[in-house]
Order: structure tokens, then sequence, then C-alpha cells
């Protein structure tokens, strides 16, 4: 039991709501602005580590295609 603790991750004490709750909505983190880029291909405006999603829908269109290919070669 003592070493399941240790090895699982498991907190020794409950973070209370309190805590959470001023961590989420510190004023500080608040007031920073998120960073916002432009997409290299359509221009549409994005965080600069998410996926533009015209382009994903692009790209899993092209990716079907190409799935379809190859279940078609291999039948």
């Amino acid at each position: 039991m003592f070493f399941s603790r240790l090895l699982g991750g498991v907190p020794k004490i409950r973070t209370s709501k309190p805590k959470v709750l001023q961590r989420r909505f510190n004023p500080l983190r608040m007031l920073c602005p998120s960073p916002i880029a432009s997409c290299p291909e359509c221009h549409n405006s994005l965080s600069p580590w998410v996926c533009c999603l015209q382009c994903y829908q692009l790209i899993k269109e092209e990716s079907e295609k190409i799935k379809q290919k190859m279940i078609g070669n291999n039948s």
C-alpha cells in the first residue's frame, strides 16, 4: 500500500477547491492575452499550437483517398 502510493503518483493531500480556483482564475493569468498566429496556407487566425481546421479537413480528405487506394490494392 505504501509503495503503491509512491509509485502511482497519487497526491498525499487533496488540493482544496479554493486553491484550484485561485490558480485557474488568477488575475495575472486573465490579463495576459493568448498568442495568436496566422496559418501559412489559408491565413486564418489560430493559436500557434493548434492545427488550422480548414487545412486539417483538406489533409483528412487526402489521407482518406490514400487509404481507399491502399485498401483497393490489397484486395
